[in-house]
């Protein structure tokens, strides 16, 4: 029979038990721990000597992981998420300035704008130079309009890289400062603004308007260009519909491509206004008279009201030019064969080598122009897609000097990829 003494030291060997098993519980879990850190931390040390700089595959494998951010943005680089939004103008800068003007001799020039990036996020921005340099192979300069501040372009190592290169071409280049929650908008709509930001002297000249990852291809003398009797020419006119704006129904027109001389720019963007549309702040002033409050409080992304800002005042402010004066007859809108894609639910021109079905052909004989795959630094992209476009486009020789800028690109993504991960 168990007495009361018993029964006392029984619970008391029961709790060192239980004491003694919480505390190696508490141990194994801590060791647990501090093995799975330290083999994490192995791996980034290890990662940091051994990653090759030459091969882009070690990015692909931080975009599928998660860590590494890439826009699907056509265009424009996608923001980062940004909080409070705007509240009234008077918090955007009213500060632009010119960094060059154009210095690549020409009669025609397109204009490209692009937003600094987010942290590794240069599914655009990468392609600036090579863009500047695939127009100045058929005889056109850039105005290249850069969102942002010129000294995160001087710090940061891969804008650093693009902004070199950049700097190696002919492009002029001007830089408007913003606030990060407009450089998707204002990466948009600010090349609409080109004929006012640089300084295009007395002759006429012809600007026309493009996508930073839209490579025009074709060397046909007068594609790009406005026939003698005309003033105007807008490429793929019948791509984009119809909307709505006050009541009324506006033809809407591509900003691939527009072209006019920057004096006809200036009058059919500028109108009646009193102030030269140049900084952030005069381009927002400008949408909020057509678009309302939305400008300031609502970041322009795919599918919203904003997205497609640029055709639409460009579309508004063309179509008011051409009624006010009667000038349908000094219009030319110039269609292209196109082929209707289901996933995106727009026609496509036949004639381009497009990122939806990109396909390759062995010459680029009746090839007008190349829309360009997303993140097209990236191994598996580079080598087997943008490569051998750049081989049927350029001699050997500048082939590879842009080859040598996007080995170069990626090894100041990997520096600018530790840096930010601190």
């Amino acid at each position: 029979m168990y007495s009361l003494e018993n029964t006392v030291s029984f619970n008391s060997a029961l709790r060192q038990f239980a004491e003694k098993r919480r505390k190696l519980t508490t141990r194994c879990r801590r060791y647990v721990f501090l093995t799975i850190l330290a083999a994490f931390l192995a791996v980034q040390f290890l990662s940091c000597i051994f990653l090759t700089p030459s091969n882009g595959s070690e990015l692909k494998n931080l975009h599928h992981s998660g860590r590494f951010k890439l826009s699907d943005h056509i265009g424009v680089d996608k923001g980062t998420e940004h909080e409070p939004n705007l509240k009234n103008l008077s918090e955007i800068p009213d500060r632009y300035h010119v960094l060059r003007e154009p210095l690549f001799p020409s009669d025609h020039y397109a204009i490209i704008a692009c937003s600094t990036p987010e942290e590794l996020n240069y599914n655009y921005a990468f392609n600036l130079p090579i863009t500047v340099k695939t127009w100045e192979r058929i005889g056109f300069g850039a105005g290249v309009i850069l969102i942002g501040d010129e000294d995160i372009w001087d710090k940061r190592p891969a804008l650093r890289t693009i902004f070199d290169e950049l700097k190696s071409t002919g492009a002029g280049i001007a830089f408007i400062e913003a606030k990060p929650q407009s450089f998707a908008l204002l990466g948009q709509t600010a090349r609409l603004f080109g004929a006012n930001i640089f300084n295009w002297g007395h002759s006429d000249v012809f600007l026309t308007t493009t996508d930073v990852d839209l490579w025009p291809i074709t060397t046909e003398g007068d594609f790009y260009r406005v026939p003698k009797d005309k003033e105007v020419k807008i490429l793929h006119a019948e791509c984009c519909g119809y909307f709505d704006h006050r009541g009324k129904s506006v033809k809407m027109f591509p900003m691939a491509h527009v072209i006019m001389t920057h004096r006809r720019w200036a009058e059919v963007m500028n109108g009646q206004r009193s102030y030269p549309v140049k900084s952030g702040r005069d381009i927002l002033r400008y949408l909020m008279e057509d678009f309302g409050d939305d400008v300031l409080w609502l970041e322009s992304k795919r599918g919203n009201q904003l997205w497609y800002t640029d055709q639409k005042v460009m579309s508004i402010r063309l179509g008011e030019w051409i009624e006010s004066g009667n000038n349908h007859d000094r219009v030319l809108k110039q269609s292209r064969p196109t082929e209707f894609n289901a996933d995106l639910g727009i026609p496509i021109p036949t004639d381009r080598i497009d990122r939806a079905n990109w396909i390759l052909p062995k010459s680029l004989e009746n090839i007008v122009d190349a829309h360009l795959i997303s993140n097209g630094y990236l191994e598996e992209n580079w080598s087997s897609h943008i490569l051998p476009l750049l081989a049927l486009m350029f001699d050997k020789v500048e082939a590879e000097v842009i080859n040598q800028y996007r080995s170069a690109f990626i090894d100041s993504l990997r520096q600018e990829k530790y840096s930010f991960s601190r």
